[in-house]
């Protein structure tokens, strides 16, 4: 799915239109100014496909020129199951599992080095609510059945978990999905990974804490990614036509 939003500039008169072809549909939303493009055939992926809705997209706008007619518009890529619009900031956050196994000292800093649209950087997942945590989780089962790192350690505090990456970096956790009955800190275990679907009896997306030494998958976030904005100044009241680069 893809979205493009007026985010800045938006008038109620404004429209956003495209033209819908192959599996994709298009609708528009006036009260927000946001069109959104839905494959209803996922498993589709032909780009050319994408290129020509997107190339089609029109802003009409019924203001007359001027140097403050200016629109900003705000295009946003959804993969399927693998983004969040997260409560705690309003933005959409974006999610991977890197299905190579490595340690969480790996893991942290490869975390760091994941390129996204629009070159936003990752970072090694923080999952601060249950919806997160729901997402993340099927996000790691697109990849396997095996454990993953995510962000987050009691190493200075037995007890106390910060976050060890991302915007939240050093705050303390507040919210948890453990696993009875962890944490359990058995072998001086001061890092986290969510558990599999090979790991019965243990709940597939519950947490563990554990040592920084073993190998596993990791999870990775980006933060208001997924998107990229152009700035359109109208001089005149007839419809532009735009493809973004597409």
């Amino acid at each position: 799915m893809v979205q493009v939003a007026i985010s800045a500039g938006f008038k109620p008169e404004d429209v956003l239109s495209a033209d819908a072809f192959g599996t994709r549909t298009v609708s528009y939303d006036s009260a927000t100014g946001i069109l959104t493009i839905t494959d209803t055939s996922p498993s589709n992926t032909e780009s050319a496909a994408w290129q020509t809705v997107l190339r089609s997209v029109k802003l009409n706008t019924s203001q007359g020129g001027g140097k403050n007619n200016t629109r900003t518009l705000k295009y946003t890529v959804f993969e399927n199951g693998r983004w969040y619009l997260h409560p705690i900031d309003g933005k959409y956050h974006f999610y991977d599992c890197d299905s190579t196994t490595t340690t969480y000292a790996n893991a942290l800093a490869s975390g760091d080095n994941h390129l996204y649209y629009g070159g936003e950087v990752s970072y090694l997942a923080t999952i601060t609510d249950s919806g997160e945590n729901t997402v993340l989780k099927t996000t790691r089962d697109q990849y396997g059945s095996t454990e993953a790192y995510f962000s987050g350690s009691d190493l200075t505090t037995e007890g106390t978990f910060k976050w060890t990456s991302g915007p939240e970096i050093g705050q303390t956790l507040t919210y948890f999905s453990w696993q009875s009955p962890q944490p359990n800190n058995s072998g001086d275990q001061d890092y986290l990974y969510m558990f599999g679907t090979n790991d019965s009896p243990y709940a597939s997306g519950t947490w563990n804490d554990y040592d920084a030494t073993s190998s596993f998958m990791s999870l990775v976030e980006w933060t208001d990614a997924g998107s990229a904005t152009i700035v359109i100044k109208n001089q005149n009241a007839n419809a532009i036509m735009f493809g973004a680069g597409f």
